[in-house]
């Protein structure tokens, strides 16, 4: 009885791996990936890899004829104005504390940003005139933070969301120009946050995301801002609804949701008929984004296996034109990155060979115009590594993904070194964009490759569920899989492969 018992012990505890189901795509021959000839190649210097600024937030003046952006061009996140067709940089504020969540008034007269003090993440409000001069905290509430702000059309109102520090929940609230808050909602569970999303009817109403803090799950509901009345509009236990613009009225909805397939695909709801508009089925990660203020037309954000792409879809017929981007990781950065005049809108991308830049996208032509660079002369693509998005089967058969950054000038005959990178979380995802340590190892030599084993976010809920009470089972055999691909290139050797990684990453790095 105690033999049957200890069988039975083990064979509960002992997970059972099967194949995992995963968008289909062909599996990458190993030989065929290449390292290209450069002369010009070089280390780059790891001073110039450390300064690379980054971009944090970005929005219109309320003419379009000035930007302004947060970013650290000084090691510190301040705020810097430019000419819209592009100027030196003025420095509009400075402070040891970061500066972000930028939103300009209507009147052209503020910008408003958040700001914590010494990292605690509680934020304020502040505003400084668009021209220049003293700084203003306009809320001054370390027991309170305040974000997410929105500006609205009228009436000098600001949505935003509200987290006392006493509590584990976020509400929905509006400010006035003055600096009043006046909170709209009274969440009661220390679950669930609110967001603003868009102004409707004239500023007469939000649309606001109701969400887990999780991710697990949200609404989506219209609240009235005299009042505070909210109706929910989407919801449901254990499903995603979370919207990302809407028509000026109201009436139509960008949504993001997982209903149905598991997966986060891009639609259009239309809230009287509750009629649902969506686009061809695809196997990859979609979100919805921003509406234009016309209401015309969302744009939609494609995760396609690590690698992000932009698209304009027309509400009235739901039809797709793909914005002009190299691939790597693209994004629309905020709820109100489009010119007040609707012809260009803030795109942000970055490529293996490219750290981030800010473009000024210009909506008419289809094209993206450079408006902020960001990296040193050295980190140029002439002279980068590129990469490649390669697919390999694991211990079980499981399709898994990854980024493989290739060094150039290497002789194909095993006695190169390597990098294995696994990404944090584990529910992340390693996307094909600028990374600052692939850049170091590639330009000294090192093939990198960053592994999105079971349990990454951007493969379907049953392949992100795949390492639940499994941690350092399957996903660090996927992990050590992408060592075998790189041994298999031809390139690599096996005894000078290494392992690099944070979080999620370093434990696995230690395991």
């Amino acid at each position: 009885m105690r033999s049957i018992l200890t069988v039975l012990l083990l064979a509960t505890a002992a997970p059972v791996f099967a194949q995992v189901a995963t968008p289909d795509r062909p599996v990458t021959d190993p030989r065929t990936i290449a390292s290209p000839a450069n002369p010009d190649a070089k280390p780059v210097p790891l001073d110039d890899i450390g300064v690379t600024r980054a971009l944090y937030d970005a929005v219109w003046s309320a003419d379009g004829k000035n930007i302004f952006i947060a970013t650290d061009l000084t090691g510190r996140v301040n705020i810097w104005r430019m000419d819209a067709n592009g100027s030196w940089p003025v420095q509009l504020t400075q402070s040891d504390d970061a500066q972000s969540g930028l939103a300009t008034t209507r009147d052209g007269q503020w910008l408003y940003f958040t700001q914590d003090a010494g990292g605690n993440e509680y934020y304020d409000i502040y505003r400084v005139p668009t021209a220049g001069t003293a700084v203003e905290n306009l809320t001054n509430t370390p027991d309170r933070s305040e974000s997410g702000l929105l500006v609205g059309p009228a009436g000098g109102l600001v949505a935003l969301s509200t987290k006392l520090k006493s509590e584990g929940q976020s509400n929905l609230a509006v400010m006035d120009a003055g600096g009043k808050i006046r909170n709209l909602t009274t969440e009661k569970d220390p679950q669930f946050s609110w967001s603003p999303a868009a102004w409707i009817d004239g500023g007469k109403a939000i649309i606001a995301n109701r969400s887990l803090v999780d991710g697990s799950a949200s609404e989506i509901w219209r609240v009235d801002v005299a009042s505070g009345a909210a109706t929910q509009l989407l919801g449901k236990p254990k499903t995603i609804y979370a919207a990302s613009g809407a028509t000026p009225d109201g009436a139509v909805l960008a949504v993001t949701t997982d209903e149905g397939t598991g997966q986060p695909h891009a639609t259009a709801y239309t809230v009287a008929t509750k009629k649902w508009q969506g686009l061809p089925k695809t196997p990859w990660e979609e979100t919805s984004d921003i509406v234009t203020p016309d209401g015309k037309a969302m744009f939609v954000r494609t995760n396609n296996d690590g690698r992000s792409t932009l698209s304009r879809v027309e509400l009235s017929t739901m039809t797709k034109t793909e914005l002009a981007l190299d691939p790597g990781r693209a994004s629309i950065p905020g709820l109100t990155a489009i010119s007040p005049d609707g012809s260009k809108m803030f795109v942000t991308r970055s490529g293996a060979d490219s750290p981030t830049m800010l473009y000024a996208y210009d909506l008419g032509a289809n094209k993206a115009v450079p408006v902020v660079p960001l990296a040193m002369a050295s980190l140029s693509p002439a002279t980068l590594p590129k990469s490649q998005i390669v697919t390999y089967k694991s211990f079980d058969g499981t399709l898994i993904s990854a980024v493989v950054t290739m060094p150039f000038n290497l002789k194909r005959d095993g006695s190169n070194p390597a990098i294995v990178m696994p990404h944090g979380g584990p529910t992340g995802q390693s996307q094909d964009g600028f990374s600052r340590y692939a850049t170091a190892f590639g330009t000294r030599g090192y093939v990198v490759i960053q592994p999105n084993f079971r349990g990454s976010t951007g493969y379907g809920k049953k392949f992100q569920e795949a390492n639940f009470q499994d941690l350092g089972g399957g996903d660090l055999k996927d992990t050590v899989a992408a060592k075998s691909f790189l041994v298999r290139s031809g390139y690599v050797n096996d005894k000078k492969v290494g392992i690099f990684g944070g979080s999620y990453g370093g434990f696995m790095r230690l395991m």
